[in-house]
Parts: C-alpha cells; structure tokens; sequence
C-alpha cells in the first residue's frame, strides 16, 4: 500500500490527509486548477481523483487489458468501454 502525504499550505511538518487507494508506486499526482482535487495515477492501472479537503476517494478509472476501461465510484456507480461487461465479474454484499 502506497501513502501519498498531503501538505497545506502552511504546514511543514505535519500530515493533512494519507491518501491510500494505490498499490505499487504512483506514478504522478496533480492538484486541479481550483486546488480541490488532486489526480493521481499508479503503475496498478488506476487512476484516482481525489477530494483535496477531505482526502475522500472519489472516483477510480482501472484501464483493463485489450484497451477495456472501467470507472466507479464510492457508491459503486460505474461506467465502463463496451468490452468491461465481458472482462468483469461482480460480486455484490
């Protein structure tokens, strides 16, 4: 499990939020524009938008093989390329 720390502006030394959601090594991460959001990506295929106030996950885009996406969410609304009904199986609580 890979920690990405957060720091405010004006704090040096202490830990905002731990933004865990990667496996491996992240590859990049980015603030948005407005600073509320940050985006980052992991050598586990996914892409990850974050709430930058809360460090909440937001939304996860995993790129699948064969050039297959798939996108959700924290309430498990998602969305997908035309192949991701073939390559994914759900399991539901």
């Amino acid at each position: 499990m890979i920690k990405l720390p957060v720091y405010g502006m004006h704090q040096r030394a202490s830990y905002l939020h731990t933004l865990k959601g990667h496996n491996g090594s992240v590859n990049s991460a980015q603030f948005s524009p407005t600073g509320n959001h940050i985006i980052t990506t992991g050598a586990n295929h996914k892409t990850i938008i974050w709430d930058a106030h809360t460090g909440k996950q937001l939304y996860t885009r995993l790129q699948l093989k064969g050039g297959d996406w798939l996108a959700y969410d924290e309430h498990y609304r998602f969305d997908g390329s035309q192949g991701v009904s073939i390559n994914c199986i759900w399991y539901a609580d």
